[in-house]
């Protein structure tokens, strides 16, 4: 019959037959905190290194691709940063974290405040930029949704024929422009029936390109509370090959031609594919002197709908010169659309 041993043959067990365990223990945690930095640099390293390489779409077309996912960059160099501190490599997250400070530099003026205040003296003009997408087929449900806005102004681009022809027949808006077409670059623009000291004294339906893009674009003058006002709506091309990038740079630089040709307080709204951060919309920003309505309200990513908190970019705009005042800006519910609504009150100074 075998015997317990005794604590003095217990501790007669040689120690490295005692220790063998606790080493593979060791070993196997250790392969899998390794395992996990290298995941982390594998994700961190492509947004890491397109962060730097956006500062320089004006070289290529390609290289300005990258500059559009800068809130993107930001919270998934964030979170390598935050893991890799935890696992004690404070060195490899330092590194990253240089991605991060320079992304926050780019989206955080999005959420400083302007400082300019509402005036409960003037009245506000509100507006609805709304690329509503070509396939949606929801006819009725839009003109319901454009009559509960009661916006003011509304554009519509990708504004399909039919879309066109069931939006004419609103009771409580008229069409005052459109081209609609089959493709995605119709576009139209209705004013409320209703809406008080707005006076359309001009409206214009046009390629500013001279043919370039072969897309139409809406300019108009009013007149708002006896004071003239421009607006020009504009869909740019995608700038997904080569051909379309540089159309696209082209309409914004037209649209800033036309903006300086104005004397009078300016809007440019619509779907620009371009963020903020692109280099087509910053020699736009810097030609004009425009102010982006989104400036103290967020990032506002309005495309793709469904891309959930984190999976949107900002695409649809509206700008504004220094004689109008932000007072509110909004997203809606897509409806039906790829994008969201984009809603924007504005005042006179």
């Amino acid at each position: 019959m075998s015997k317990a041993l005794s604590e003095s043959q217990v501790s007669d067990i040689p120690v490295c037959e005692k220790t063998k365990p606790d080493k593979a223990t060791g070993l196997k945690r250790q392969f899998s905190d390794v395992s996990l930095v290298g995941l982390l640099q594998v994700i961190g390293v492509l947004p890491f290194i397109a962060t730097f390489i956006g500062f320089f779409g004006g070289l290529h077309w390609t290289f300005d691709l990258l500059t559009h996912f800068r809130f993107q960059y930001l919270i998934v160099l964030t979170v390598v940063c935050l893991l890799l501190v935890y696992l004690k490599h404070r060195r490899l997250a330092a590194l990253y974290l240089i991605g991060v400070a320079v992304n926050l530099l780019t989206v955080l003026p999005m959420y400083w405040p302007t400082f300019d205040g509402v005036d409960p003296t003037k009245p506000q003009l509100t507006i609805m930029h709304f690329n509503v997408h070509v396939g949606n087929k929801d006819y009725d449900g839009m003109a319901a949704f454009i009559s509960e806005s009661q916006r003011d102004i509304v554009f519509i681009q990708e504004l399909h024929n039919r879309m066109d022809e069931r939006l004419r027949q609103m009771s409580d808006y008229t069409m005052v422009c459109s081209v609609p077409r089959y493709d995605s670059f119709g576009i139209g623009m209705l004013v409320r029936n209703d809406a008080t000291g707005l006076v359309v004294n001009q409206t214009q339906c046009e390629d500013i390109t001279e043919g370039r893009a072969q897309v139409p674009a809406i300019t108009a003058h009013l007149t708002w509370e006896g004071q003239p006002l421009a607006i020009m709506s504009l869909h740019t091309l995608p700038p997904y090959k080569r051909s379309y990038a540089i159309a696209r740079d082209t309409q914004l630089t037209e649209a800033a031609n036309w903006i300086n040709s104005q004397n009078m307080p300016t809007v440019l709204i619509g779907d620009l594919n371009a963020t903020p951060w692109s280099n087509g919309f910053r020699q736009m920003i810097y030609q004009t002197g425009l102010h982006n309505s989104a400036q103290g309200f967020g990032v506002g990513a309005s495309w793709p709908a469904d891309g959930g908190p984190i999976g949107k970019i900002p695409i649809d705009h509206c700008l504004v010169t220094d004689a109008l005042v932000v007072t509110d800006r909004s997203l809606g519910q897509s409806h039906g659309s790829d994008h969201l609504p984009l809603w924007v009150s504005l005042q006179m100074r």
